[in-house]
Order: structure tokens, then sequence, then C-alpha cells
């Protein structure tokens, strides 16, 4: 600029417009002042034709002016308006990087366009280093795509696809593969999200064997009290077998001292 500044790469496209707005109204001034003079040498009535010129010429800046005010008005919306897109950009940047879980943004080959920050910590790059690449490369290991991948079953199927899947580190994910559509409704490209599910499948693991231990303990004890109450119904089918042969005994002697007493 003239006053010796750098211009930022974003103002580039804005200055380099006005640059040429600005040449485009001397060059168009500059033609205007040479085709009247061209004009007045033309011309007897010198006098007249200069009038004539000035007149034209007045109304021709007047427009040029206008013109040039509706284009700095323009740039200026256009500013505007790419200033309101950087900061949506940002502010939707921002709140995907506070996520925990992982956002790909993929092309329909499958390489990475963004990847918020949660996805990029995941394997220690940075999001430059993951962009342009291959998810199945980054994520998995691989130099094709994974077995049923659900984010190309998305792709397929045109809706969202789930799928629980275990990195060759041992890390298990859960993946949705969703598509994504242009305003016009026309299928674009896919986004993966992607949460990390390591510690809870580990912890139903730990529940699942704490259930089945539980579960042996509880069939060990039923089994252990099913014998004693076999045992017990046992001893009170003896117990009722032995108080039944005491009464027959019983009732034996008792007939026997009758009859001895009936001989007396």
């Amino acid at each position: 600029t003239g006053d010796g500044q750098a211009i930022a790469p974003e103002n580039f496209n804005l200055h380099a417009n006005w640059l040429v707005i600005s040449l485009n109204f001397l060059i168009l001034n500059a033609a205007i002042t040479l085709s009247i003079s061209s004009l007045i040498r033309g011309f007897g009535n010198k006098a007249k034709m200069e009038k004539a010129a000035i007149s034209d010429l007045s109304e021709s800046r007047s427009q040029l002016v206008k013109t040039n005010q509706e284009l700095r008005r323009e740039v200026i919306e256009r500013r505007g308006i790419e200033e309101a897109m950087r900061d949506s950009e940002f502010e939707k940047a921002s709140i995907l990087d506070s996520l925990l879980e992982h956002v790909i943004y993929q092309h329909m080959d499958m390489r990475v366009i963004w990847a918020n920050r949660a996805a990029c910590e995941s394997v220690g790059f940075k999001r430059e280093e993951i962009i342009g690449r291959y998810c199945y490369e980054i994520w998995a290991d691989r130099d094709t795509r994974c077995e049923d991948c659900p984010v190309h079953r998305a792709k397929q199927s045109r809706h969202a696809e789930l799928k629980e899947v275990t990195t060759p580190d041992g890390r298990t994910w859960l993946v949705q593969g969703s598509p994504v559509y242009r305003e016009d409704g026309e299928f674009q490209s896919v986004v993966e999200a992607t949460l990390e599910i390591t510690d809870i499948k580990r912890a139903e693991n730990e529940l699942r064997i704490h259930r089945d231990h539980l579960e042996d303990m509880v069939e060990q004890r039923t089994a252990e009290l099913k014998a004693a109450y076999d045992d017990v119904q046992r001893e009170i089918i003896e117990r009722k077998r032995t108080d039944k042969e005491l009464e027959n005994y019983r009732l034996h002697l008792e007939e026997i001292v009758w009859e001895r007493t009936q001989l007396l």
C-alpha cells in the first residue's frame, strides 16, 4: 500500500479490485478527453464545441463519479459479506474443535477435506498434515478402505450408517458416516463422526466378566443349597420311617403286655 504497510492475504483481492476500478476510471476519463479534443478540432465553431464538450465532459464525469461510488459501495458490501463468512467459518470451526468426537469432512474418494482438533490430536498430526490424505491411511494404517466401512456405505445408501471399528492400536471407535448435500439437493460429499468407546467397551467387558462370575457363584450356591435340601428331605424321610418302626414296636410291646396280663 501507499503507506508501506503489507497487504494481508485475505484483503489482497479487495485491493486488487479497487486498483482495477481506479485504472478503468483514469483510462475512461482520458478517452473522453481525447474524443472531445478531436471533436473540437473537427469543427469550426471552437467556442460552441468547447461548451458542448465541457457539458458532455461534466456529464460523463458525473456518471463516472456515480459509477465509482456504486462500485465503492459494492466493494464495501462484498468486503462485509466476506468478513461475515470468515466469522461464520471461524465460529463453526471453533464449535467443531470443542467436540470430543472426531469430525472428518471427506471427498467422495475418502480424502480428508477438513478435520477437527480431536481428530488431529488422536493421531498426533497437525490439520495441514491430514488434509488431502486418505482417512483409512491415517486412522487404520491401510492402503485401501476398511471392510464394511460405514462412510463408504453412507455414500452408497445416501443415509447415515453406523458401526463399531477396532483400529490396529487396540482402540475401539463408534463410527458414523453421513451424506452431505448441496443447497440444490445434489449429493456432494460425506462427513465422518467418530467417538472413541475403548473405555466403555473395557468397562462392558469387565462387567460381563463380573456378571459371569456372579452367575457361576449363584449356580454353585444353588447346587449347594439343593444338595443340602436333598439331605434334609432324606433325613426327614428316614426319621419318619424310624418313627413308624418305633410306633409299630410300641404297639407290639403293648400287645405282648396285654396278652401276659390276660394269662395272669
